[in-house]
């Protein structure tokens, strides 16, 4: 696979880009520093399929934590089971969009309690 982003919080490292097996499905996921690989799913995901797995229509170019949520951002039209163009939320459990972007998300950036995109 080909990576085009990474962000690390603590002991994981996520990383983001094109991947084709079931670890890494979905174009994101989680290595922890034990060495296990998990993927960003929903709750209530079924590993044999990749619907509310990741994202989907796109790749993500930028990721950033705040406040214990990982923020995504890309040419993606989909994040788990979210219709999420450009840019989303996982916050452990569950994805959610963060608003419609008219162009690709190629960069975040957190200030205070808020996180920006370009």
């Amino acid at each position: 696979g080909v990576v085009t982003s990474s962000y690390v919080n603590g002991d994981t490292l996520y990383i983001a880009g094109r991947f084709s097996d079931t670890e890494r499905r979905g174009n994101l996921a989680a290595l922890d520093a034990d060495g296990t690989w998990r993927s960003l799913c929903d709750v209530g995901f079924d590993p044999a399929s990749s619907v509310g797995c990741g994202v989907s229509g796109g790749e993500v170019y930028a990721m950033i934590e705040l406040r214990g949520s990982l923020y995504v951002g890309g040419s993606f039209q989909r994040a788990g089971f979210a219709t999420a163009r450009k840019m989303a939320r996982w916050d452990g459990t569950a994805w959610s969009s963060m608003g419609t972007f008219n162009g690709d998300v190629r960069a975040l950036a957190v200030m205070g309690e808020r996180v920006f995109a370009a």
